[in-house]
């Protein structure tokens, strides 16, 4: 089990897990998001890429549509 702050906010969450399977587990579609990974934008197909360390930083923006 590792630590890392997501929204804002500490979560403890299993280790090697990549961006694409902590929205899986959580039910977040990854369209129609933006996800800022310590202070980086990441692109969508980097999503099953990376994996997730202790304190990492994670922030997950939905859009949403209106007017």
């Amino acid at each position: 089990m590792i630590t890392i702050k997501l929204n804002g906010i500490n979560k403890g969450i299993q280790e090697n897990l990549t961006i694409q399977e902590l929205l899986q587990y959580n039910g977040i579609d990854p369209k129609g998001i933006a996800v800022e990974h310590n202070l980086n934008i990441i692109r969508p197909i980097k999503f099953k890429e990376i994996i997730l360390n202790e304190g990492d930083s994670l922030e997950i923006l939905k859009f949403v549509g209106g007017g």
